[in-house]
């Protein structure tokens, strides 16, 4: 897995509204049938939050309207998840430079 795929799997992990790690964890094992590793995930959580598509409140994380706008472009009704995150790791790959 890519840097930026890993960055799009957190991204569809993470709650609209604010939830735990755990939260996130059990969502990304959901998607992908794996665990994020404690450092895949707080790196993705560092460079999603320093690109605003993702915010910190205390200790719970929720998507931030920018990342939903994200989200909304790329999720389409039929469209599989692995396609999904695909797409999302094409989008974020533009930001990567940033």
């Amino acid at each position: 897995m890519t840097e930026s795929q890993t960055f799009a799997w957190i991204l569809l992990s993470v709650p609209e509204s604010p939830g735990t790690l755990q939260d996130i964890i059990a969502m990304a094992d959901g998607i992908n049938h794996a665990i994020p590793s404690d450092r895949k995930l707080q790196t993705s959580l560092g460079w999603l939050q320093a690109r605003g598509l993702v915010q910190k409140d205390g200790k719970r994380f929720c998507i931030t309207k920018a990342g939903s706008q994200l989200l909304a472009r790329l999720r389409t009704p039929g469209r599989t998840m692995i396609k999904t995150c695909d797409l999302v790791a094409e989008a974020l790959e533009s930001l990567r430079g940033e």
